[in-house]
């Protein structure tokens, strides 16, 4: 072949590829943004994330490069011109293969090599290699492509397409893999059986996708049959008054509005209809399924896109412009149907989800309130997004990259602010409002058509107005709720801890291991420690005491069966028995003199178990008379309780509020540490608002633990007290654990006045 025959079908090529490249570049600069977006939120939260977005962005580009090549191409006229030129039909097929092909495998390429660079590169090689990474992925892309070529030559209508394309390929791969399940097993299908039945699969609908383009390509489409011809003779019909009234009068609003229904249908309704079956699925199924959470959120996605996304076509909107309709019709007649739509799928999520919630009000709260506030940021994404991007193929194709950046720039917030959701959530909420009604303020430019620098950067703009005024509202609602400040009372209570003596800082406690020894003595049992260490005992107290009466129980059982030998165990274990109880009390004793609330919490918890113990008529039975009175005269009176409860709340709340040196040597507001309770530990204390707010919240908190020891008839289980220790620490789960009040109750104070009045 000479060099002008190589050159003759060489630049035609060329040509062809470099249309294509302009075909895809909006589809690659879109992935690139949102990606290199995304990628930044993701690194931001460490390595658990990075899978996703190996797979994301190469799969989002297989699923858009087919569409955009040739449904645009149909929806411009540029299809139907192509073929008027000396073009055959496999040149037109190749170089839409290569631009494809070759765009697929750079963006594998950079997701490979961002990967290589990351944390997660050797944290989850493991779980990529299970995927059988990257031969499985690699197929399910080329799969991915080859399927949307198929139905992009076939087809031609690039949104219908893009959702026969998701739909088709969902179902391939799942009959891939049960066909892989059924030859080899369902564990060598999830390990990687299924890639040659995806390779086949690729290669089929390659095959297809010749045969649709060389039909395409070849043979005129749209023409109908002719043997029917239909007549050129026009119809006059007189007209004929009527008294029939129509129901809706004709008007601008009515023919927007049916206009606008008759676009977004065909999109709008398969959405609304999964969204509404998938929301009532755990009524028919009485259970709760991960698509319950997912398809409603992809459905309002949809039903937000659809607003603005058919008006893009053919350039409707320049229509409606030029007609002389005002944004506020257009706007609010393309917000109804589609927004009526979502407001009853999240009425039917609300209603679903109160009839199988079995938890508290608060447990309750997070994943509801969060899938309800994830369905509207989905609804004010997809349409902010179908208004920004031309393209109805590329804004379908990028308003799920929308929703997720969008949801992962609220990480930060959620994660500061995780004990303290409901005004979050509130707060996002606004932003949401708000950003909602930034399309209103676009939405005359969008008519006009003025897409230039001023309408991106002005999107741009009501995106930061939008999460300023979730920040700025957030922060402003906890400012709102902080306590007022308490000068007199605060300067009251430091000088009456100040007159109190400090407690010892060594401590004893009864080691964790002793149970793996034979304790002969106390001494044996017990060694000096400071430290939080006390939790373990104060915790597993219950658990030894219950160990060794059932011991004792048993041996009592046995009795009979040997009585020299079972007398001699039971006395040996009833030795231990009281040697435990007695370090118990010995530890008890330096617990609560020590002065700090954390370890009065421990003394608290294990004087309850040592008081449930010594109500047992076997354990009096095992100790004898004398010995049980001696422990029982040991247990403090509530009085005395009260006493070093308020000696260590007092000791604690003035270590807690007095100041100290920072590393920059100017005094900082304080100690983080209230007797031993971490109370300012939470990421949301690097701000200096969080830290105020909480000091003033131990404020309220100690206060009310001092009225009520003075009170004891109102010391009890939740009330004023413990709610105020909730706000403190803002999660439940932490506070059931470590609130500090958690055992001030008079059940405590009664059983132990009826056990000292059983003394002789």
């Amino acid at each position: 072949m000479s060099a002008s025959m190589l050159s003759k079908r060489l630049v035609p090529m060329l040509h062809l590829v470099w249309k294509e490249i302009q075909q895809v570049r909006a589809l690659a600069v879109a992935l690139m943004v949102l990606g290199a977006l995304l990628c930044l939120l993701l690194w931001l939260w460490g390595a658990h994330s990075y899978d996703v977005v190996l797979v994301l962005f190469p799969n989002l580009f297989a699923l858009g490069a087919p569409v955009l090549m040739i449904g645009h191409e149909e929806e411009t006229g540029t299809l139907a011109w192509s073929r008027t030129l000396p073009i055959g039909w496999l040149s037109a097929l190749i170089s839409k293969w290569l631009v494809a092909v070759a765009g697929l495998a750079i963006a594998w390429a950079i997701s490979l090599f961002f990967y290589q660079f990351t944390p997660s590169a050797r944290q989850y090689v493991s779980s990529l290699d299970l995927m059988g990474a990257p031969s499985y992925m690699l197929s399910f892309s080329l799969s991915l492509l080859a399927c949307g070529f198929m139905l992009s030559w076939w087809l031609r209508k690039p949104v219908f397409t893009l959702f026969v394309l998701v739909a088709l390929m969902a179902a391939v791969y799942m009959g891939c893999f049960a066909l892989a399940e059924q030859l080899w097993g369902r564990r060598h299908a999830a390990d990687g059986g299924v890639v040659p039945l995806l390779a086949v699969a690729a290669a089929v609908m390659a095959v297809a996708s010749v045969f649709f383009a060389r039909r395409t390509w070849t043979r005129p489409w749209g023409r109908k049959s002719t043997r029917v011809a239909r007549s050129m003779e026009v119809v006059v019909r007189p007209y004929r008054p009527t008294e029939v009234v129509p129901v809706v009068p004709p008007g601008a609003r009515f023919a927007l509005l049916w206009q606008h229904a008759r676009q977004t249908l065909p999109i709008a309704l398969p959405a609304f209809v999964v969204g509404t079956l998938l929301a009532l699925s755990p009524l028919l199924a009485d259970r709760l399924n991960p698509l319950f959470v997912l398809v409603p959120v992809v459905a309002a996605l949809l039903l937000g896109v659809s607003t603005f996304l058919t008006d893009n076509t053919d350039g409707r909107h320049r229509f409606l412009a030029e007609r002389g309709f005002s944004a506020w019709t257009v706007w609010w007649t393309r917000q109804l149907i589609p927004l009526a739509m979502t407001g009853i799928i999240l009425v039917l999520v609300i209603i679903t989800w109160s009839s199988h919630s079995t938890t508290s009000h608060r447990q309750l709260g997070e994943p509801f309130v969060g899938m309800l506030v994830a369905m509207c940021a989905a609804f004010v994404s997809g349409q902010f997004t179908a208004m920004v991007v031309q393209r109805p193929t590329l804004a379908l194709l990028c308003s799920p990259l929308t929703f997720i950046a969008m949801w992962f720039a609220t990480l930060p917030l959620i994660h500061i602010y995780s004990g303290f959701r409901f005004g979050m959530w509130a707060m996002l909420c606004l932003g949401l409002l708000v950003m909602w009604l930034a399309t209103l303020r676009l939405c005359r430019r969008w008519l006009d058509d003025w897409r230039t620098v001023g309408f991106y950067s002005r999107a741009i703009g009501w995106i930061s107005a939008a999460a300023l005024v979730a920040f700025v509202g957030l922060i402003g609602q906890r400012w709102i709720t902080t306590p007022a400040a308490m000068p007199q009372w605060k300067k009251q209570v430091l000088a009456t801890a100040a007159a109190l003596p400090d407690g010892a800082p060594q401590l004893l406690f009864a080691s964790s291991a002793w149970s793996s020894r034979t304790p002969s003595a106390i001494d044996e049992m017990c060694e000096a420690i400071n430290g939080p260490d006390g939790a373990v005992f104060s915790d597993q107290t219950a658990n030894h005491l219950d160990r060794y009466f059932e011991l004792l129980s048993s041996l009592s059982m046995y009795a009979a069966d040997e009585p020299q030998e079972i007398d001699a165990a039971e006395r040996r274990r009833t030795e231990q028995y009281a040697e435990l109880i007695e370090a118990s009390f010995n530890t008890l004793e330096r617990y609560r003199d020590s002065g700090r609330l954390r370890y009065s919490d421990f003394a608290d918890g294990i004087e309850l178990e040592l008081v449930s113990e010594l109500s047992k008529q076997q354990v009096r039975d095992w100790l004898g008379q004398q010995r049980w009175e001696t422990f029982v005269e040991r247990l403090a009176t509530p009085e005395q309780r009260r006493e070093a409860r308020r000696r260590a709340l007092l000791l604690s709340y003035q270590e807690f509020a007095r100041p100290r040196e920072s590393f920059a040597g100017s005094g900082d507001v304080g100690n983080r540490l209230l007797g031993g309770y971490w109370v300012m530990g939470d990421q949301r204390h690097i701000f200096a608002w969080e830290r105020f707010r909480t000091r003033r919240l131990v404020d309220r908190a100690v206060r009310i633990s001092l009225e009520q020891l003075d009170q004891p008839q109102r010391m009890g289980f939740g009330g004023p007290r413990w709610e105020a220790w909730w706000d403190v620490w803002e999660d439940p789960h932490r506070n059931a654990v470590a609130e500090p009040t958690r055992h001030w109750h008079s059940a405590l104070d009664q059983t132990v006045l009826d056990l000292k009045a059983q003394l002789r």
